[in-house]
């Protein structure tokens, strides 16, 4: 909300963004390490296999990506297929609760890279310089100018939520006192 009205983000806001991420970024890594071990002999072979390609020369960067999908794809239908047969056979759900696991893995995989991303995003603005600071608030009142400018095409009450006022800005607590 600040940065909308062209003022920096405070240091304390930047600070308890980057603990919260570090923390649900350590959590996510440590319940999805298990399921990326097992995952891994697939990744080595994907990535050997990329390898490969990329060194028969640059027209074969579409082919990186088709076979990936396909090598992936077709472990992952073996796989279930397997565990689906696995579990009819042996009366058991313990196969299909790894094939959740796995793909619980996955997605807890991908929010765990978002977060040390956002991380270290976080961990960059906390220690950029005021001066560099203060340049990026000045690009950011000219982008929100050159915005309002453009604004006046929107409808009537899209143009009205689009506008943020300074006292809208500002924190709903203060952190001052904490501090």
């Amino acid at each position: 909300r600040a940065a909308a009205v062209g003022q920096a983000l405070p240091w304390y806001w930047c600070a308890w963004g980057l603990a919260q991420r570090a923390v649900l970024c350590s959590l996510l890594f440590a319940v999805a390490t298990p399921g990326l071990v097992a995952w891994m002999p697939v990744w080595v072979y994907v990535k050997r296999r990329e390898r490969m390609l990329m060194a028969k020369g640059p027209r074969w960067n579409d082919s990186v990506a088709e076979t990936k999908m396909m090598v992936c794809a077709l472990i992952v239908m073996a796989f279930v297929l397997g565990c689906l047969g696995y579990a009819l056979l042996h009366r058991s759900a313990v196969p299909l609760a790894f094939i959740a696991y796995l793909y619980a893995t996955m997605r807890l995989y991908e929010e765990a890279v978002a977060d040390a991303r956002s991380c270290y995003s976080l961990y960059k603005l906390l220690f950029l310089r005021p001066s560099t600071m203060a340049a990026m608030v000045q690009k950011r009142k000219a982008a929100k100018a050159a915005l309002d400018a453009a604004s006046f095409s929107l409808p009537d009450g899209v143009a009205s939520e689009v506008k943020t006022t300074h006292d809208e800005a500002l924190p709903k607590t203060s952190w001052r006192r904490a501090f």
